[in-house]
């Protein structure tokens, strides 16, 4: 984690821009930072899958990556939010 003064949390400031929404999903105790408890919360909440919504993204994914030809275009590989 980007916990650069070593209190045992990152808060907004020492947040990547782009990981700030955790900050919304995350932040239990409304202390403005992620303690590595609120982390791994936030991460077991976001490994869940629905199995219906996984049917579905696969099915538009299919639809988007079809050109004109009807052959599949590789498409780009999504970063993953990993807490170490």
């Amino acid at each position: 984690m980007n916990d650069k003064n070593g209190d045992g949390k990152v808060s907004r400031e020492e947040m990547p821009e782009r990981m700030r929404q955790l900050l919304d999903l995350g932040d239990d105790n409304n202390d403005n930072a992620i303690s590595r408890r609120e982390a791994e919360s936030i991460f077991r909440r976001m490994s869940q899958r629905d199995p219906r919504r996984d049917r579905e993204r696969g099915q538009e994914r299919r639809r988007e990556s079809r050109g004109s030809s009807g052959r599949g275009v590789r498409s780009e590989r999504k970063r993953q939010i990993r807490f170490e």
